[in-house]
Protein backbone atom coordinates (compact mmCIF):
# COMPACT_ATOMS: atom_id res chain seq x y z
CA UNK A 1 0.00 0.00 0.00
CA UNK A 2 2.59 2.59 1.25
CA UNK A 3 4.09 2.15 -2.75
CA UNK A 4 1.01 4.01 -4.07
CA UNK A 5 -0.66 5.89 -1.42
CA UNK A 6 2.77 7.98 -0.54
CA UNK A 7 3.72 8.58 -3.71
CA UNK A 8 0.69 10.11 -4.36
CA UNK A 9 0.25 12.04 -1.48
CA UNK A 10 3.53 13.86 -1.87
CA UNK A 11 2.07 15.09 -5.41
CA UNK A 12 -0.82 16.50 -4.24
CA UNK A 13 -3.37 13.54 -4.96
CA UNK A 14 -6.35 12.09 -3.60
CA UNK A 15 -6.27 8.21 -2.69
CA UNK A 16 -9.34 6.54 -2.62
CA UNK A 17 -8.44 3.08 -1.10
CA UNK A 18 -10.79 -0.17 -0.98
CA UNK A 19 -8.84 -2.87 1.24
CA UNK A 20 -10.00 -6.48 1.30
CA UNK A 21 -13.06 -6.72 3.35
CA UNK A 22 -11.92 -8.76 5.61
CA UNK A 23 -9.09 -6.34 7.04
CA UNK A 24 -11.39 -2.84 8.15
CA UNK A 25 -9.51 -2.65 11.17
CA UNK A 26 -6.35 -2.51 9.47
CA UNK A 27 -7.39 0.08 7.08
CA UNK A 28 -8.94 1.77 9.60
CA UNK A 29 -5.27 2.34 11.96
CA UNK A 30 -4.31 3.06 8.41
CA UNK A 31 -6.05 6.04 8.19
CA UNK A 32 -5.23 7.15 11.79
CA UNK A 33 -2.15 7.09 11.40
CA UNK A 34 -2.26 9.16 8.17
CA UNK A 35 -4.28 11.55 9.99
CA UNK A 36 -1.81 11.42 13.14
CA UNK A 37 1.26 12.06 10.59
CA UNK A 38 -0.68 15.37 9.25
CA UNK A 39 -2.80 14.33 5.88
CA UNK A 40 -5.06 16.97 5.43
CA UNK A 41 -8.97 15.43 5.75
CA UNK A 42 -10.48 13.70 3.19
CA UNK A 43 -7.14 13.49 1.20
CA UNK A 44 -7.04 9.99 1.83
CA UNK A 45 -10.38 7.97 2.42
CA UNK A 46 -11.00 4.31 2.70
CA UNK A 47 -13.67 2.91 1.07
CA UNK A 48 -15.70 0.47 2.28
CA UNK A 49 -17.97 -0.69 -1.06
CA UNK A 50 -18.79 -4.10 -2.59
CA UNK A 51 -17.09 -5.04 -6.22
CA UNK A 52 -20.33 -3.64 -8.23
CA UNK A 53 -19.67 -0.41 -6.20
CA UNK A 54 -15.91 -0.52 -7.16
CA UNK A 55 -16.71 -0.77 -10.72
CA UNK A 56 -18.69 2.29 -10.97
CA UNK A 57 -15.89 4.33 -8.94
CA UNK A 58 -13.44 3.12 -11.45
CA UNK A 59 -15.57 3.88 -14.05
CA UNK A 60 -16.29 7.34 -13.03
CA UNK A 61 -14.57 10.11 -15.61
CA UNK A 62 -13.35 11.98 -12.43
CA UNK A 63 -11.26 9.07 -11.34
CA UNK A 64 -7.66 9.85 -12.75
CA UNK A 65 -5.64 6.32 -11.94
CA UNK A 66 -6.32 2.90 -10.61
CA UNK A 67 -3.90 0.85 -9.18
CA UNK A 68 -5.27 -2.72 -8.90
CA UNK A 69 -3.78 -5.30 -6.35
CA UNK A 70 -4.65 -8.76 -5.06
CA UNK A 71 -7.35 -11.14 -6.26
CA UNK A 72 -10.44 -9.17 -6.95
CA UNK A 73 -10.70 -7.44 -9.66
CA UNK A 74 -13.49 -5.20 -10.48
CA UNK A 75 -14.43 -4.57 -13.86
CA UNK A 76 -14.23 -1.02 -14.97
CA UNK A 77 -12.77 1.79 -17.25
CA UNK A 78 -9.46 0.38 -18.53
CA UNK A 79 -9.93 -3.10 -17.34
CA UNK A 80 -10.66 -5.67 -20.68
CA UNK A 81 -11.81 -9.01 -19.92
Amino acid sequence: MARFVAPNLMLGNTVLLKHAESCPRSALAIASILQDAGVPEGVYANLFVTHEQSSRIIADPRIQGVSLTGSELPRGRGRTG
